[in-house]
């Protein structure tokens, strides 16, 4: 612990009075030789991923903060992104689970049509904007096709039309967004 970032466990006028030295000099010294020896290390992968179920949980919570705060920014951002996932994440009339800048992929779940759902409807109800309505309709609509059981009383965790599985669960207990 401690030995892969660089850190200052004293105000850097306590080190400099200890050692009796220049101690901001060999600071910045020691954080130039540490970015060099990054430079010669390849970077770490990096995840772009925006995952629809978690986007939808986002439009929500920028939403709701938006109006409780009044906060025009926060509504603002929830658009944004419900925006830029109803027009990227639906291929085919099925909606996708990631999106890898605008490149949607890997059928959507359970989760992420009730959580872009969810969004959506609170995104709705902070700007009255019919267009984000229309598209909540549209995630559960899907979603009642793809997930929902035969009865009506329930939603399978796994798709109708998806893998092959040896049996298709479903949640027993409550859930506020599934």
């Amino acid at each position: 612990e401690g030995r892969s970032v660089l850190a200052v466990a004293r105000p850097i006028q306590a080190v400099a009075a200890l050692t009796r030295t220049d101690a901001a000099a060999l600071l910045a010294d020691a954080h130039e030789r540490m970015r060099e020896a990054r430079s010669a290390r390849p970077a770490p992968g990096r995840d772009d991923a925006a995952i629809t179920a978690w986007n939808g949980l986002a439009i929500a919570a920028f939403a709701d903060a938006g109006v409780v705060l009044g906060r025009a920014d926060f509504v603002e951002a929830a658009r944004v992104a419900a925006a830029f996932v109803c027009d990227h994440a639906w291929v085919d009339g099925r909606l996708h689970r990631t999106l890898h800048g605008d490149t949607a992929q890997h059928d959507g779940n359970l989760d992420d049509h009730a959580h872009l759902a969810f969004g959506l409807v609170r995104l709705h109800q902070a700007t009255a904007d019919a267009r984000w309505l229309r598209e909540a309709g549209r995630v559960v609509h899907a979603m009642l096709e793809r997930f929902g059981d035969e009865d009506g009383t329930g939603f399978y965790r796994a798709p109708r039309d998806g893998e092959r599985l040896v049996a298709r669960t479903r949640d027993l207990e409550d859930h506020p967004a599934t």
